[in-house]
């Protein structure tokens, strides 16, 4: 079986990284090919081509337009469409009227006119099943034998902050600079550690580490508390965060603003759930003077991501709804 996926972004973009790209191995032992063309592409002969000698097409949360979408449902092959956030909206400031009026067609269009939708987590689920009877939580995932706990350093008195995350994203943790810097003066023994493509505009002491694919994981293996700061907004409900699993799959205590538990990471015994600015610090504070609390975070967040977020596990789900088997 020839299944080929219209990427969002490119073969590095952790969306479609995350998303398709570490299952090819797993579809090439069943004896499937899992091939990728990308949007950028879409006026490239090759691109139709490619969707031309598919047997299934999945469409990464890409909202082509009514000329693209008729020529891609015209092709005659299964037709699913996959979304891991609220494609229908945006971070920030809200489409204008008229942008959100054509981006919620396209995205009427794509989820009635699919074979089948397949989205990250309930919330998205309630919002495409009100357009397709086809509807299946695939949620994100992780090689759980290479994102796993790793033996820390030896200097034990020194405890490692971090956030991992993209440039996009990085805005919302520089509003916590003030509370990370006030933070970290009181606490001579903490480090803040910053993995990401773009150094952040901070104005205290902080370790920077640039991104490289090859780094990631030894990087997240490095702390002792992960980060995740998000917005709220229907936007960050529609989230599935990987980088809260990638640090719980390492053993990595998560502290966030989680607004919602649909998204299957909001978990107590997992994860430390801010609600305002002020809870921040406290909840810094406790895992980092509390060792039994924060190896006891770190255990069940490693536990959940093995039992229900590893790659071998949700590609059998991935494989059934895509090929009734």
């Amino acid at each position: 079986m020839n299944i080929t996926v219209i990427g969002i972004g490119s073969a590095s973009s952790p969306s479609t990284r995350f998303r398709f790209h570490q299952y090819a191995d797993l579809f090439a032992e069943a004896g499937h090919q899992l091939n990728f063309v990308y949007k950028y592409d879409i006026d490239a002969v090759p691109f139709w081509q490619a969707l031309a000698n598919a047997d299934i097409i999945i469409n990464q949360k890409c909202l082509l337009g009514k000329r693209y979408a008729r020529r891609i449902f015209n092709l005659g092959k299964p037709v699913f469409f996959d979304f891991d956030d609220a494609i229908w909206t945006r971070p920030g400031k809200p489409y204008s009227w008229l942008t959100q009026r054509k981006v919620d067609r396209r995205l009427a269009r794509w989820l009635s006119g699919a074979t089948g939708v397949m989205v990250a987590n309930s919330f998205l689920a309630e919002k495409a099943a009100q357009y397709s009877r086809n509807v299946e939580v695939i949620p994100m995932a992780l090689d759980t034998e290479r994102w796993k706990p790793a033996e820390k350093r030896k200097a034990k008195d020194r405890i490692f902050v971090g956030w991992n995350g993209g440039p996009n994203n990085l805005p919302l943790l520089e509003q916590l600079n003030p509370l990370l810097k006030a933070f970290l003066r009181q606490h001579p023994q903490v480090e803040m550690h910053v993995f990401c493509g773009k150094k952040p505009c901070f104005d205290f002491p902080y370790e920077y580490h640039s991104f490289s694919v090859e780094r990631e994981i030894p990087f997240v293996q490095s702390l002792d508390i992960g980060l995740l700061p998000l917005e709220s907004g229907e936007h960050s409900d529609g989230k599935s965060p990987i980088k809260a699993l990638q640090y719980m799959a390492c053993g990595v205590p998560v502290v966030g603003n989680f607004n919602r538990g649909g998204a299957g990471f909001l978990i107590n015994s997992t994860c430390i759930k801010v609600l305002s600015v002020a809870q921040w610090a406290p909840a810094l504070e406790r895992l980092v003077y509390d060792d039994s609390f924060r190896k006891s975070l770190a255990l069940n967040g490693r536990n959940m991501a093995q039992d229900a977020h590893s790659v071998t596990q949700v590609f059998v789900k991935f494989k059934k709804f895509l090929l009734c088997d």
